[in-house]
């Protein structure tokens, strides 16, 4: 991933390593001659809209699942998790109501996010 930002980017990496010492990885990025403009309007944060829909959650990270689906229940979705594609392909035949949307991790051991994906979008 990190390698693929970089690139898209412009940049490239360097790194060296030694046995027994590590190794260091170095990110180059372009150089910009312009002046950052700023991300928000001054005068204070903007207001986040609230969201509405299911989302199924499919990560095998506890923590990283945990955090992604506290957030978007904090943004008003209503969310299904799963700790493995098979609970997930479970969630997916049970769940009565329309599921918006599948977030899921690419690589996991049965079975990896897009055969994931085909399967979800199979059943609904």
């Amino acid at each position: 991933m990190v390698y693929g930002f970089v690139r898209q980017s412009g940049g490239h990496i360097g790194f060296y390593g030694e046995p027994g010492h590590g190794t260091v990885f170095e990110m180059y990025f372009p150089r910009v001659s312009e002046a950052a403009k700023p991300v928000q309007e001054p005068g204070g944060p903007s207001v986040l809209e609230r969201g509405s829909g299911t989302i199924l959650v499919v990560e095998d990270e506890e923590a990283l699942r945990r955090f992604v689906t506290q957030t978007l229940e904090e943004f008003g979705y209503t969310v299904l998790e799963a700790g493995e594609p098979r609970k997930g392909v479970s969630l997916a035949e049970s769940h009565e109501k329309r599921i918006d949307l599948l977030i899921a991790d690419v690589v996991m051991l049965d079975m990896n996010g897009p055969e994931l994906a085909k399967r979800v979008r199979a059943i609904r």
